[in-house]
């Protein structure tokens, strides 16, 4: 049997993450609740911090530098590994953990915990007397987050449930997970810590074990990060080993596979959907005898999986939801549902007309969609949530004369505006804009004789794409695909194809460009891909359209 020596784990375990670290301030915070919102923090917080959220009694802090939807994402992660033994969390809350999110400008040294000697650029772990974690915002996973390289909140958290709180609620799991490290050290399979303290102990008396068990609940979510800390030096950009995927771990290791199933969840569900490395996804209808369906896929094209049926996808801006339309009995109605696995369905909408096109707000708020509930086809929103105010149904457009068709909604990312198409003064659809919050200040950006459909924005907001056949003859069938400037200047064409290219997205990094691509005389449709100039176009998936990608 291992002899436990906790406090000896804790220090080497902050030498092993990528730093070093002089600790002081480790007086507890105070305990509040926030729910989910990120609040100014209370009386008694070190007043370096300006942001707080609590995770269930674990509590998330920040400077003002790190965005509120990085504390946010910390907390519904924290929750979310904590959630199948409350044991476990209990036992952590009474250690008084707390998790410091460091800014992309700032340094571990910066923070009160850690003095002037202190480094890290990822993330430093506990040390005695203080059960505190910190982690770089580039290893929390959320929307939007350009600098997302690793799940290192995920590979800290698991070293203080390791550390913190299995060894209360279940001292025997910590020797079998020790001795599940010491035998994959001897098939070969991981390899041993190189900067062990001196004293003569041995790797495999160390805090290899540590690493080990973190980089297996790594697996066990498919985040397939790089194992950490003594296998590189972060700082010259030096990766180690992948930590590879849950069926090579179920493959390698069923023994710490049975741990992982005992104290955690299965699946990782909305905390982590999305959050695996280069691995952004694209939603996207399939029709089927049955009727649409929304399926999704990984962004090379593999992966394939149905969710449910509807058509038009939606995410919402974490990646947990996605938004569509659904018909039953004869009514097109908008729905969302879990973007993991297609569970917990909800109706949104419930109205005789017919409901379209949904498209969710930045914030994830609200949802826009198209229907025809006044008489013609115009735009509404409507929250997602009730709330004390009710779903607030707005009308974002009217009729006017020859205004029949009002659909295809984007909402641009800093959520003040909604491009969409319309058919106002002839049988030509154009690109508009409108003030997402009461449909005002509506702008025509396309002034073509042609058929401009379908916009979409860019992710940093200054672009829009969109199809049109302003190429060729109207009844030729041809589109392509443009995109502008958000003003509607500086068109250009990105494709020159001889059928019909349309439903434009860009992916989150703005690289990549997925679209709809079909010819006149064939039945199923084909998603494609191309860079975002408009080379390297390719098929993906034969028998897909209305192409969305993940956002992140």
């Amino acid at each position: 049997m291992r002899k436990h020596l906790p406090w000896v784990g804790l220090f080497v375990f902050a030498l092993l993450t990528a730093g070093t670290a002089c600790r002081q301030n480790m007086k507890p915070f105070p305990l509040v609740e926030t729910g989910g919102r990120v609040i100014t923090p209370p009386a008694g917080v070190h007043p370096f911090y300006k942001k707080y959220i609590n995770a269930g009694g674990v509590i998330i802090v920040s400077s003002e530098k790190v965005p509120d939807a990085a504390l946010a994402a910390a907390r519904e992660t924290v929750l979310f590994l904590l959630s199948k033994r409350p044991d476990l969390q209990a036992a952590m809350v009474e250690n008084h953990p707390r998790i410091s999110i460091m800014a992309l400008s700032e340094t571990a040294s910066d923070r009160p915990e850690f003095g002037p000697e202190s480094d890290g650029e990822w993330g430093l772990g506990q040390m005695p007397g203080d059960p505190a974690s910190l982690v770089s915002e580039r290893g929390v996973c959320y929307p939007g987050n350009p600098e997302y390289r690793a799940n290192f909140l995920v590979h800290e958290f698991v070293h203080m449930i390791h550390n913190l709180a299995l060894p209360a609620v279940e001292p025997g799991a910590v020797d079998k997970i020790y001795a599940a490290y010491c035998a994959a050290v001897e098939r070969g399979e991981f390899k041993a810590p190189l900067n062990e303290p001196p004293g003569g102990r041995t790797p495999l008396q160390a805090y290899g074990d540590d690493e080990y068990f973190t980089t297996a609940v790594n697996a066990w979510y498919d985040l397939d990060e790089s194992w950490p800390g003594p296998w590189m030096d972060v700082r010259k950009g030096e990766e180690g080993p992948r930590s590879g995927t849950r069926a090579e771990l179920e493959r390698r290791d069923p023994v710490v596979v049975a741990i992982i199933r005992r104290y955690f969840p299965d699946r990782g569900g909305a905390a982590l959907t999305g959050c695996a490395r280069g691995m952004s996804r694209i939603a996207y209808t399939k029709y089927g005898e049955g009727g649409p369906e929304i399926w999704v896929m990984n962004a090379d094209g593999s992966g394939s999986r149905r969710l449910g049926p509807g058509s038009g996808p939606s995410w919402s801006p974490d990646g947990s939801k996605i938004a569509f339309a659904k018909t039953v009995d004869g009514n097109s109605d908008i729905y969302f549902m879990d973007a993991a696995d297609g569970a917990n369905v909800t109706r949104l909408t419930t109205h005789p007309s017919e409901d379209h096109g949904p498209a969710w707000s930045p914030d994830g708020s609200m949802i826009a969609f198209n229907s025809d509930r006044s008489g013609s086809d115009q735009i509404w929103r409507t929250n997602v949530e009730a709330g004390s105010w009710g779903y607030n149904l707005t009308q974002l457009s009217w009729d006017t004369p020859h205004n029949r068709v009002n659909n295809f909604i984007s909402w641009s990312p800093d959520g003040l505006w909604i491009a969409f198409e319309a058919d106002r003064d002839r049988d030509d659809p154009e690109i508009y804009l409108a003030n997402a919050v009461d449909g005002t200040n509506q702008k025509r950006l396309t002034f073509t004789r042609a058929l401009d459909e379908v916009p979409s924005w860019s992710p940093d907001g200054r672009r829009i794409l969109f199809s049109s056949d302003t190429h060729d003859d109207p009844q030729s069938g041809t589109y392509d695909i443009y995109i502008m400037d958000a003003d509607g200047s500086n068109p250009k064409r990105l494709t020159v194809t001889p059928g019909a290219a349309s439903y434009p997205c860009m992916s989150p990094d703005g690289k990549h460009i997925v679209y709809t691509y079909s010819l006149r005389n064939e039945d199923e449709a084909e998603i494609w891909i191309m860079n975002a100039d408009g080379s390297g176009q390719r098929r993906l998936l034969k028998g897909g359209s209305t192409p969305r990608f993940s956002p992140f």
